[in-house]
């Protein structure tokens, strides 16, 4: 299976507006620890909030939902929920509570539909009408029958444990009947395409034309190989192979591409891993490991990128360079409090340097009920803006939000059920909160928000800093 590497887009966007899926039982943490069972190379993307029950994507699934259950029996930790991310919230826009989706496997349509009746009844459908409308989505129509359907044709032993203890609980439940291994065969010597590639993934048109590369190099403490490129009418593939080891895991990239000069930025990209201890790898990352001829005992990760051409006719290659580019990920700085005209000293956790912050205004603001759209909630809505300066200048390195959760939403009905609105309904002090609402004339001035709460509080905001750190530098490697 591939792995898209388009942004997440619905999180995002939720993120931006200042909402979450907490209310249908998809809670959003910035601590996201794995446990024992949680597969690895996965990326956590919400909590239900009871017995460690958490939803991820692992890579080399694209963006397939997880539900994970810790306190499920060996064998029975891990279970495909949705096919994408869009599916997973139409999903819970269906059923109005992440806890069906977590309980399907186990149930027939009867059981589901009478728990999803129950649980409906007491869903925050104001809630629901939102997320659906400013994502742009719609309850799933038959949510057991996609999720049964789903569940049914998944092979759940090519999913990587996180430990060997994990390993051998799942497997010994023994209710997966045996199967074939598949062992990569040596890669034959031919003129046709080692890879049937199609551009962009198209599945139509004439497939890619292969020039070998036959390319080596070291970027990011990981080793490299590029087997091969593949032109097309509209543009051309460049494919990645990274060996994994236990110190090194996958990593987050996006590459350009120089050709002939002229940079070119990539279109879409799609990834998979192969694992030697995994029996059961998936068909596409045994023909990477047997077309380009590596060795079935090692890891990888393997990367596909496409690139439009930038001329209206196909050109003819004379020079390509590859870009590798890291995405930085943030790193805690730590917790500060601060009073107006004061300043602040924070020391980034890599690099050791200090910079100074120094909060220009600090000021008590409201937010509009209609930024809510939620008529059946009391939604909390005092906040605290910072005004600051920070010297040196970080750029946009530097993120400022609230240490300390907002107010809970209260249904202005005895009637109109809590469900799962035990979280907050908004990460209103995010990177992407509302800072926008309050745009500075100053351009040496940054704004930072804290979160939602009912009351206006004479206190103090404990405020948490983070720095987005680029971990390798970017490096360009010529591969014709």
């Amino acid at each position: 299976m591939i792995d898209k590497h388009e942004t997440n887009k619905y999180l995002k966007r939720l993120h931006a507006l200042g909402y979450t899926l907490a209310p249908l039982g998809v809670e959003f943490r910035k601590d996201n620890e794995p446990y024992f069972c949680t597969p690895k190379y996965s990326n956590i993307i919400g909590w239900a909030g009871v017995d460690g029950i958490h939803f991820c994507c692992i890579f080399g699934y694209s963006d397939a939902v997880f539900a994970v259950s810790p306190m499920n029996a060996p064998g029975e930790y891990i279970h495909i929920v949705a096919e994408s991310i869009g599916d997973f919230i139409s999903l819970l826009l269906a059923t109005g509570d992440s806890a069906a989706l977590e309980q399907a496997w186990q149930w027939d349509r009867e059981q589901f539909e009478a728990f999803v009746r129950e649980s409906k009844a007491n869903a925050p459908h104001e809630v629901i009408d939102m997320v659906g409308l400013k994502l742009k989505l719609r309850p799933m129509r038959d949510p057991y029958g996609y999720m049964h359907n789903l569940q049914q044709n998944f092979d759940y032993s090519k999913i990587v444990p996180r430990t060997d203890n994990a390993k051998k609980n799942a497997s010994a439940d023994g209710g997966k009947p045996p199967r074939k291994k598949r062992t990569p065969k040596p890669a034959q010597g031919s003129s046709e395409p080692r890879m049937k590639v199609y551009f962009e993934n198209r599945r139509k048109g004439r497939i890619g034309q292969e020039i070998r590369i036959e390319r080596r190099f070291n970027w990011a403490e990981r080793e490299w190989f590029v087997p091969c490129i593949y032109t097309f009418r509209y543009g051309m593939a460049v494919d990645l192979c990274m060996k994994l080891d236990d110190a090194h895991g996958p990593v987050h990239l996006r590459p350009n591409v120089a050709l002939n000069g002229d940079l070119i930025r990539y279109s879409m990209g799609s990834s998979t891993c192969y694992y030697a201890a995994n029996e059961y790898n998936e068909d596409e990352a045994v023909a990477f490991v047997s077309s380009y001829g590596l060795d079935p005992k090692a890891d990888y990760m393997f990367s596909r990128w496409f690139f439009p051409w930038v001329t209206t006719l196909k050109p003819i290659i004379t020079e390509l360079r590859i870009q590798m580019i890291a995405e930085p990920r943030p790193i805690s700085a730590g917790n500060f409090m601060i009073q107006q005209g004061e300043s602040a000293k924070l020391t980034h956790p890599v690099t050791h340097d200090v910079y100074t912050l120094t909060a220009l205004s600090i000021e008590q603001k409201t937010m509009g009920k209609r930024a809510f759209g939620v008529s059946d909630y009391e939604m909390p809505q005092n906040m605290t803006v910072m005004k600051y300066a920070v010297s040196p200048d970080t750029g946009n390195s530097l993120i400022v939000t609230d240490a300390e959760p907002g107010d809970n939403p209260r249904p202005r009905s005895a009637d109109f059920g809590m469900g799962s609105m035990a979280a907050t309904i908004g990460v209103i002090g995010g990177a992407d909160g509302p800072t926008t609402l309050y745009m500075n004339k100053d351009k040496n001035a940054r704004v930072a928000c804290s979160a939602l709460r009912f009351e206006k509080s004479s206190r103090p905001v404990k405020w948490h800093a983070e720095f987005l750190y680029k971990e390798y530098e970017d490096a360009e490697e010529r591969l014709m």
